[in-house]
């Protein structure tokens, strides 16, 4: 090299910053960890079922010829966990490594021996992505805990150690722990994990552990809604974040959480608020039962579907008189005694006489009138044909005790279907979507009649002793008289809803009367 090129090379060349102060090991330790920091987001990458198969034989020779693990290659001991958290599933006849004899002590030995970050941390990532039962493996969480504690000084590891002590992740009580914390969090399913703030190589949603947080909160929703229903609303919002869809993680456990969330109400009623939500939950994530039985609904406890069923009968008696109210408003007639109609219908509602309750609209009902319904109109049947059908006509189809009972939001007669016409299949039927004609509600009662004589209680009398006689279910006349003052037995009487309609801009149609003998 000559004696130019020689000068220009170390002329280019770059002075080495001064190292300030001494190689302590204080700052050896601070360096490591900022270093460890840097990687430690990096996401750990599962071994592939050959690699896994490939480090089983190997783990075994070399166990079975040394009786200990000190000498084993790094790569197998990271796959141990793996290898013993597969949920029991192994090759047909092979032997499980944590049923050989010592070989746990084995494990923990090599691991606190040379605790290096792989090994560590697949560990506590396998100890909470798949959540191994805490019985059986007690040793293994209790043997995560102390190496979080000491051994291990990784930035990894200390966020372990942080989720622990805030947790209790590695104990009994953790599931619990981070549920209250997920209910006590606010906005959506991301923001309240991301405010837990475990470790980012875990996506803790889809982890057997947070599973486990789920199952325990839905053990809790039953729990509060039994004892404090009206102040459980914080569980129910934290419920309702969690992808309980169809096509939903946690859609398997469906059951316990439809169970958790109505049972509690069999013998008593929450506030408006708190039913109104649960129902809307769960009929937007499962159907509605009344038209999807064997559907989502299938398999539900017949207690948990009379909760919902009973508050759908409320629902549909609600939409049912808010479309008489309507109508009543540009006709005289019906105006006058529709709410003799009301109290007479709704004192069998508090009295929990009527069975099943549905609201069958015609194809006329204009925009207005279908705003008025609490639940969507897709949630009622329809006529399958306008015939006979006047504008903003709806019926109302009820069983009470066996018996079918028709009404209708204009002048018709009220009809009785007995229950051997319904056990033989000539009466109407609820909770269907479509009903041929209007006539499929009118044929060949066993009772019917006009609703004279309202002023006088006639026919409240007359079709109440009718019912009294044929279902056993009985309602006072002191009961369905307009001034009475009554309520459900352990349940808030069902207040009929009018702040969705505005009856001073309600559209006003021409009168037709038909002297109540459709």
């Amino acid at each position: 090299m000559s004696n130019g090129i020689l000068r220009e090379a170390l002329s280019k060349r770059r002075e080495l910053p001064a190292i300030q102060g001494e190689f302590l090991p204080h700052t050896i330790t601070s360096t490591r960890k900022a270093i460890s920091k840097l990687l430690g987001d990096v996401s750990i990458v599962e071994p592939s079922i050959y690699s896994l198969t490939e480090s089983r034989k190997a783990i075994l020779n070399y166990f079975r010829s040394h009786q200990h693990l000190n000498g084993l290659k790094t790569k197998y001991i990271r796959h141990i966990p793996y290898l013993i958290f597969d949920g029991g599933v192994v090759p047909d006849g092979a032997v499980r490594l944590e049923a050989l004899t010592d070989f746990e002590d084995a494990y923990f030995q090599r691991v606190s021996s040379k605790p290096l970050n792989s090994v560590v941390n697949s560990l506590l990532h396998r100890l909470i992505t798949e959540y191994p039962d805490l019985n059986q493996y007690r040793r293994y969480y209790e043997f995560a805990k102390q190496l979080i504690s000491g051994e291990c000084t990784s930035y990894r590891c200390e966020q372990y150690l942080k989720i622990n002590k805030e947790f209790h992740v590695f104990s009994v009580s953790g599931t619990d722990v981070v549920w209250n914390a997920f209910v006590g969090a606010n906005g959506s399913i991301y923001n309240r994990i991301d405010g837990l703030e475990f470790p980012s190589d875990i996506e803790l949603e889809q982890t057997k552990f947070f599973d486990a947080v789920v199952k325990q909160g839905i053990n809790e929703v039953r729990s509060s809604l039994s004892m404090k229903p009206n102040e459980s609303n914080h569980l129910i919002q934290a419920v309702m974040t969690l992808n309980f869809g169809l096509e939903g993680r946690y859609n398997y456990l469906r059951h316990g959480l439809i169970e958790s969330l109505l049972t509690p109400f069999a013998e008593t009623s929450p506030h408006d608020k708190v039913r109104d939500t649960i129902k809307e939950f769960l009929i937007e994530r499962y159907g509605d039962p009344r038209i999807n039985a064997d559907g989502q609904w299938n398999g539900i406890s017949e207690e948990a579907r009379s909760v919902i069923l009973s508050w759908l009968v409320e629902d549909a008696l609600e939409d049912f008189f808010r479309l008489f109210s309507y109508v009543a408003e540009s006709d005289k007639e019906i105006k006058r005694h529709w709410k003799y109609r009301e109290a007479f219908w709704k004192a069998y509602l508090d009295k929990g006489h009527i069975d099943q309750a549905w609201v069958v609209l015609g194809h006329r009902m204009d925009k207005k009138a279908i705003e008025m319904l609490s639940l969507a109109h897709e949630n009622y049947g329809k006529f399958a044909h306008t015939k006979g059908v006047q504008t903003n006509q709806a019926a109302l189809v009820m069983k009470i005790g066996g018996n079918v009972v028709t009404e209708w939001n204009y002048n018709g007669k009220y009809r009785v279907w007995s229950k051997f016409q319904v056990d033989q299949g000539n009466a109407p039927v609820p909770y269907k979507k479509v009903y041929e004609s209007k006539q499929t509600l009118m044929m060949n009662p066993a009772f019917d009649g006009a609703h004279f004589g309202s002023d006088h209680y006639s026919w409240q009398r007359k079709l109440s002793e009718h019912l009294t006689d044929k279902t056993g279910r009985r309602v006072s006349d002191r009961e369905y008289r307009l001034n009475a003052k009554y309520t459900k037995r352990n349940k808030p009487r069902v207040k009929y809803r009018t702040d969705r309609i505005d009856t001073s801009k309600l559209r006003r149609g021409k009168k037709k009367d038909t002297g109540g003998m459709f």
